[in-house]
């Protein structure tokens, strides 16, 4: 359950830092493909790539912290 707890706390630590701009669908789709195409290239990301990247990464940040406190949850 621990190791659930921890990725999720890392998984929101990470989304900070990409909530703070406004998000609408062109932008969101545009930053996932960048975000698809560095993974792709390079097979690694960083905190640095995320904020240039934008705000793609957010949600699945955000999603992977939801499935991991579900997880967590679940064995608790």
């Amino acid at each position: 359950m621990l190791g659930y707890l921890i990725r999720a706390a890392f998984s929101l630590w990470r989304a900070v830092f990409l909530a703070e701009t406004f998000r609408d669908d062109t932008e969101i789709y545009t930053s996932q493909e960048k975000f698809l195409e560095k993974v792709i290239t390079d097979n690694a990301i960083g905190f640095s790539d995320d904020k240039k990247i934008g705000i793609g990464p957010l949600g699945t940040y955000l999603e992977n912290a939801k499935f991991r406190l579900s997880k967590a949850y679940c064995l608790y």
